[in-house]
């Protein structure tokens, strides 16, 4: 028997009931992962790597939609694009985490 208390690596992070991977966010993560599998590799094959940030923009989409629904996550999504220019940033830039409710 396992510990409860202690998750496994496969476990998925809890989200809230409203976020629970309704139909778009389900087509927007499927959409995601097609991109992922067939166009990122062709890009990549014929400019090579040019990723500025840990993670990258679409494992970022992935996981801001994921976490947060595809109007916040797709927004927090286009933000994280928009900063990937020369003179924008480079380096660790993760999705923030959601705040705990009640939490001041």
């Amino acid at each position: 028997m396992t510990n409860p208390s202690k998750p496994a690596a496969t476990d998925k992070p809890n989200l809230p009931a409203r976020l629970a991977l309704g139909a778009p966010t389900k087509v927007a993560l499927g959409m995601l992962r097609i991109y992922r599998a067939v166009l990122s590799p062709m890009i990549m094959g014929l400019y090579g790597p040019a990723c500025r940030f840990e993670p990258s923009c679409s494992e970022y989409a992935h996981q801001a939609i994921a976490a947060y629904g595809v109007m916040r996550g797709g927004a927090m999504a286009a933000r994280r694009l928009a900063r990937c220019h020369p003179l924008g940033g480079h380096g660790h830039d993760p999705v923030p985490a959601r705040a705990q409710a009640g939490r001041e």
